[in-house]
C-alpha cells in the first residue's frame, strides 16, 4: 500500500489509509507492507504484515491478532491491543535510523516474540512483553510505565536504555522486569547521541 503511483510521474500525489475493517497478510514470505500514513486503526491487523510509515490511531484500539507484524515507522496516540498471540517485532538491534518507533500508546494483552530495536516514548505496558531474540528497548521522555511483565526469554541480550536526552522508566508496584542477560544502561549503545540518560524508578520487581 503506496502513497505515490510507482507507474505516475505526476508530483504531489499522496494516499493516506483509514482502516476500520480487516488488513491481512496471507504470505509469511511476502508480507502485506503499509508504507502510507495512516490516520486511525479500529479495524484489524492480522497475518504478516510490515509497516513503513507513521500509523495515527488517534485515540482508537489497533488489535492485531495472529502472524508477525513488523514496524520499521511508527505507531503513535492510542491503544495496541494483541487479541490473538500475534508477534510484534522491529529492525536488527543497532540498525540505522534508530529502529521502529512506539510514542503515547498503551500496550494491552501479550506480546510473544517481540524482537529487535524500538524506542519508546510515554509508552504504558499493562500486558507481559515476551522477547526471544536480541532487543534494545531506548526510552525517550519521562512518561513510560511498566506495569505488567518485561521478560527475556533468550541468552541474547536485552538493552533497556535511554536515547535523546534525559528518561525516566518506572515500574509500577505491579510491574516486573526478569530474565536472563537483561542489561539496564544509561547511554543507548547503538547511538551517537551526546548527553542522553536513564533513570529508573523501581516501586515494583527487578528479578534476574
Amino acid at each position: 500500500i503506496l502513497s505515490n503511483n510507482p507507474c505516475s510521474t505526476l508530483v504531489g500525489e499522496s494516499l493516506s489509509l483509514v482502516n476500520n475493517g480487516t488488513i491481512e497478510g496471507t504470505e509469511p514470505t511476502r508480507p502485506l507492507s503499509i508504507e502510507v500514513s495512516t490516520t486511525g486503526m479500529a479495524g484489524t491487523l492480522r497475518g504478516s504484515v510490515e509497516v513503513y510509515s507513521t500509523v495515527d490511531l488517534s485515540g482508537s484500539t489497533w488489535s492485531f491478532a495472529t502472524g508477525n507484524t513488523y514496524v520499521d515507522g511508527t505507531i503513535q496516540n492510542g491503544i495496541i491491543n494483541n487479541t490473538s498471540g500475534g508477534m510484534l517485532t522491529f529492525p536488527a538491534s543497532c540498525s540505522s535510523g534508530g529502529g521502529g518507533r512506539l510514542s503515547n500508546v498503551t500496550i494491552t494483552g501479550n506480546l510473544p516474540g517481540y524482537s529487535g530495536q524500538a524506542r519508546w516514548n510515554n509508552v504504558t505496558l499493562n500486558g507481559t512483553l515476551t522477547a526471544t531474540a536480541t532487543t534494545y528497548i531506548a526510552f525517550e521522555g519521562a512518561q513510560s510505565t511498566i506495569n505488567g511483565t518485561i521478560f527475556n526469554n533468550t541468552s541474547s541480550a536485552m538493552v533497556l536504555s535511554g536515547y535523546s536526552g534525559n528518561a525516566t522508566l518506572t515500574v509500577s508496584p505491579t510491574g516486573t522486569i526478569k530474565g536472563d542477560n537483561v542489561r539496564i544502561l544509561s547511554n543507548n549503545p547503538c547511538s551517537t547521541l551526546v548527553g542522553e540518560s536513564l533513570s529508573l524508578v523501581n516501586n515494583g520487581t527487578i528479578e534476574g
